[in-house]
């Protein structure tokens, strides 16, 4: 069984703060370990094991309409994250000390699939997924420029995996992708998982792979691929 190591109450925190939907991330800078909260205000970088404030980030003025649900994503000591309503899509380099900006793409805003880094691009959704439309983006990770964007993919959730993205579409579609920052290389594709699903009923859950099998949820239904070599 676990155990608590630190608590912190909430007027550690900030009672005027909200931390939104995001799951914090670790990452290490200069030896040593953060915490990173996102937040209405900005960023609170904690101590992971005294919940000590290090330090802390303003980047936009307190809105009750940002979200920010997917979760950020680590690579080395930069983290990337992107949001919805007025956060769009930024690359920071955590430092001990503070964090650097190195871009803000406002444009390109993910709504709830988790982005994902692969050899110097970074793959997401942007876009509201409740109408299956809007696109899936490539975006240098160096500069946050789009190199390119499809409608092909429809609006979803994504996953990776042996060097290839998995996309489900809202309206049940799977597609296999290999990364590319020349363009969408599609390697297959199923139109439709589940036909007795209503229109109506969007697909949210993000597929899973265990093994050679890849399982597939919605509501109370389940399906189970297996995945060839």
């Amino acid at each position: 069984m676990g155990r608590n190591t630190c608590r912190k109450n909430n007027s550690h925190v900030s009672t005027s703060v909200n931390r939104r939907f995001t799951t914090p991330v670790l990452v290490t800078a200069s030896g040593i370990n953060q915490l990173l909260i996102f937040h209405d205000e900005g960023i609170r970088s904690l101590d992971p094991d005294t919940g000590n404030e290090l330090w802390k980030m303003p980047m936009w003025i307190q809105n009750s309409r940002l979200l920010i649900i997917t979760t950020p994503v680590v690579h080395d000591n930069l983290v990337f994250f992107s949001g919805y309503w007025g956060v769009g899509s930024m690359l920071l380099k955590v430092h001990a000390k503070n964090a650097e900006k190195l871009w803000h793409n406002k444009k390109i805003q993910c709504y709830q699939a988790n982005p994902h880094i692969i050899n110097g691009a970074v793959y997401l959704y942007d876009g509201v997924p409740m109408q299956n439309k809007k696109s899936f983006v490539c975006l240098d990770l160096k500069t946050g420029i789009k190199k390119w964007e499809t409608d092909t993919l429809g609006m979803g959730t994504t996953i990776a995996a042996d060097g290839y993205l998995i996309c489900q579409n809202v309206k049940g579609a799977l597609f296999l992708v290999k990364p590319d920052f020349r363009g969408l290389r599609l390697k297959g594709s199923i139109a439709v998982i589940m036909p007795d699903i209503p229109e109506n009923q969007f697909h949210w859950t993000k597929p899973v792979i265990a093994g050679n099998r890849l399982y597939v949820r919605h509501g109370p239904k389940l399906i189970c691929y297996r995945l060839g070599s």
